[in-house]
């Protein structure tokens, strides 16, 4: 009975104190994590402030310019110019006959390149011999060039093929022939703009009365662009 009393107070510790192990939570040694005990993850406190993802900004909106902008085609390029003006014509009729004419320049153009247009032009001049009025009409075509500068001035030059005719018929010939005219301008004024001044010279060549005529020519007038 000594002995069973033992082994029955022994078994009865043992099974105590396997109770009390089985119930308690498990320990581990100092510095190392029980593989049953939870671990709590705490961004804030595992990284630094630096180390944290950057919460995007939202962008800034576009600074507005601060000069307006160019609107294109309010100031487009004109294709077709037409000039209107006073001319000056020293007619040498003959050696020993000169006259001095004055009268309207007309004249049209469209660039179909930048530099190089058809040209047509006709003017009209009158004046006065032995009492008498007299008259030189000329038309004539021909291409015309010109260079164009940034400030809005044009150099051109033309060279123009036709006929001319002058009245009153003489005794000289018939009054009607074939005429050459060559020469150029310079057209100014505000750039880009419909309208500018334009001033020009040409040497005129007829063949009026059988005789070969080489006679200058000026004008002065507006151009309109279309």
């Amino acid at each position: 009975m000594r002995h069973s009393a033992v082994l029955l107070g022994a078994l009865l510790l043992f099974a105590l104190r396997a109770g009390a192990q089985i119930n308690a939570p498990a320990s581990t040694s100092i510095g190392s994590p029980s593989l049953f005990t939870p671990v709590s993850l705490n961004l804030t406190e595992a990284a630094g402030p630096s180390e944290l993802p950057a919460k995007p900004e939202p962008a800034a909106p576009a600074a507005a310019p601060t000069t307006p902008q160019e609107i294109p085609g309010v100031f487009g390029d004109y294709y077709t110019q037409v000039f209107i003006g006073y001319t000056y014509f020293r007619f040498f009729e003959i050696p020993s006959t000169e006259q001095n004419l004055d009268g309207i320049d007309v004249s049209m153009a469209y660039y179909m390149k930048p530099w190089v247009a058809p040209d047509l032009e006709v003017f009209d001049a009158v004046g006065s011999y032995n009492g008498k009025t007299t008259n030189m009409f000329f038309f004539g075509a021909g291409p015309r060039v010109r260079w164009q500068t940034p400030s809005g001035v044009e150099f051109w030059g033309h060279v123009l093929g036709g006929f001319a005719h002058y009245s009153p018929s003489t005794i000289y010939g018939y009054p009607t022939a074939g005429a050459l005219e060559a020469g150029g301008g310079v057209d100014f004024g505000p750039p880009h703009r419909r309208w500018v001044y334009r001033v020009q010279a040409d040497a005129v060549s007829t063949f009026l009365f059988g005789v070969h005529q080489v006679s200058p020519r000026v004008a002065a007038g507006i151009v309109l662009k279309f």
